[in-house]
């Protein structure tokens, strides 16, 4: 079984490091449901990720901690960085074209304290979905996730019970006129 850690230990970041792990895959809260991440750019992360959910294909979103990770990653067109600190952070993603390659790239800046510290402790944004297998809906306790994913997962963070139990609204900013894919 993966440690279960909570997000309120002092000493977690000391027993993350502990684990000196290369391509870690965790379960945490967020800011509307239980989420699977890894750090992004890693792919072997990534991959797993895509096993535990069934999921080969498909997107994912990136948690970003600040405006400057975002705008590594996307493209921002006149009035779009307005728009996006209308609503963040909080449980809002939004669809923007990638930096540099014109594909698709959904970011969201989350407002969970936890998981904005976890941004800071990897230094980089966060691909992450939800914890769950595809098709089926988010787990809304850390023992629901240990039970479907068991040690395929690297650790777990305790948040409590997520009420939520919906993933984050979806807007496609990539047309004239913003659209609300999920609500």
């Amino acid at each position: 079984m993966a440690l279960i850690l909570s997000q309120n230990d002092s000493q977690i970041w000391q027993k993350l490091d502990g684990l000196k792990l290369a391509h870690p895959v965790f379960v945490s809260p967020t800011d509307t449901v239980y989420g699977l991440g890894t750090p992004i750019g890693d792919s072997v992360g990534e991959q797993r990720i895509r096993e535990l959910k069934g999921r080969m294909g498909g997107h994912f979103i990136y948690l970003v901690k600040d405006f400057e990770q975002a705008l590594d990653l996307a493209e921002m067109k006149n009035g779009t960085r307005g728009l996006l600190e209308k609503y963040w952070p909080g449980p809002i993603s939004f669809i923007l074209r990638r930096k540099g390659t014109g594909e698709t790239v959904a970011l969201r800046m989350p407002k969970n304290p936890f998981l904005r510290s976890l941004l800071d402790y990897y230094g980089k944004p966060i691909l992450s979905t939800s914890c769950n297998l595809t098709s089926l809906p988010p787990v809304k306790t850390v023992e629901e996730a240990a039970a479907l994913f068991n040690s395929r997962v690297d650790f777990y963070v305790d948040g409590g019970n997520v009420e939520a139990n919906a993933p984050s609204t979806l807007v496609d900013l990539r047309l004239a006129e913003p659209r609300v894919l999920r609500a």
